[in-house]
């Protein structure tokens, strides 16, 4: 039956829901679940394989301008920068933030699926728990952190050890956390950084806004 006539709901139809995933990821990515016209191999293999894409694309650094020949480039300058440490509560915005703790791993995940990390490098997994202090339910990126060591080199949150954490069900959301008022909510968010790079390392939590600093947290057990 032609779309124009077809009355059922658009996540019904497999042409509207190809054009949201194109358009529109998360939209098509609800869809392909909603409805029955995919199988579920289908399913988790555009919803893996195109969430990834989404979050490499959203959370790609801008380049950085390379300086004329012949002057030193700076490190940039964290500014307004509130140091906290393993343990310690603090606010950011709207939310309350625990770092409970960083544990070290060279493989994530299960049987099923997992991941290595890179020669000399480990997969540093950050355990932490959020609290939403407003009055409604709130949905934020479940990947907003970044890891700094002591040579100002930054490291983001690893998609290949997100996606071992996810598919061993190890409290890793999927793209975006839903956050009750007044609850404290169970995260890990996993990084691969140089064995080199762990001395010294920082986790910073961007305060967001247009003159937002940047919380770190010194992770001293890193």
């Amino acid at each position: 039956m032609n779309d124009k006539l077809d009355s059922s709901p658009w996540y019904s139809r497999r042409r509207p829901v190809i054009l949201a995933l194109v358009l529109f990821f998360p939209a098509g990515l609800y869809a392909i679940w909603k409805g029955e016209h995919f199988s579920k191999p289908v399913r988790w293999a555009v919803s893996v394989l195109g969430s990834l894409l989404f979050l490499a694309i959203i959370a790609s650094p801008r380049p950085t301008p390379r300086p004329p020949s012949g002057e030193v480039a700076s490190r940039p300058v964290v500014r307004d920068a509130s140091h906290r440490r393993l343990g310690e509560s603090f606010r950011v915005g709207d939310f309350t933030y625990l770092i409970e703790r960083v544990e070290r791993r060279e493989v994530i995940g299960n049987a099923l699926h997992s991941e290595q990390a890179g020669a000399g490098a480990v997969f540093l997994v950050v355990h932490y728990r959020v609290r939403d202090e407003g009055d409604s339910t709130a949905r934020v990126l479940s990947d907003q952190f970044r890891l700094v060591d002591a040579g100002g080199r930054t490291f983001e949150v690893s998609s290949r050890a997100s996606t071992a954490l996810m598919m061993s069900g190890q409290q890793q959301d999927f793209l975006l956390s839903e956050l009750q008022p007044g609850i404290f909510k169970a995260q890990v968010s996993a990084f691969e950084v140089p064995v080199e790079a762990l001395a010294g390392l920082r986790l910073e939590i961007p305060e967001g806004g247009l003159f937002g600093g940047v919380v770190a947290v010194v992770l001293e057990d890193g």
